[in-house]
């Protein structure tokens, strides 16, 4: 029998710059798989949600998958590849599973 892992909804805030990031996980505990560039159907509503709420109260604006993972020349963070720094890894966390 294949165990069913469940999707969770996720939205994080940058307090460099007035942006968020919303994505998906896929199961629970302390490795769940990080879905940045694809939101799969059964999140859709729950970002929604996140993502009004966000802009609602703190008035941010969102990052695209495609800005989000964009890799930021010359910027190097602890925890990315040489090279490999990504605008929301600059802004807002180089390890979106290290709170979940």
């Amino acid at each position: 029998m294949c165990e069913v892992k469940p999707l969770t909804a996720v939205g994080c805030v940058s307090v460099l710059a007035p942006v968020f990031f919303c994505y998906g996980l896929k199961g629970l505990g302390h490795d769940p798989e990080v879905l940045l560039q694809e939101r799969p159907p059964e999140v859709a509503v729950g970002t929604s949600m996140i993502e009004h709420a966000i802009q609602e109260v703190f008035g941010y604006e969102p990052l695209s998958p495609e800005n989000a993972l964009a890799i930021v020349p010359g910027v190097e963070i602890e925890r990315c590849p040489p090279g490999g720094a990504t605008l929301v890894a600059a802004l807002i966390s180089n390890d979106l599973n290290h709170y979940v």
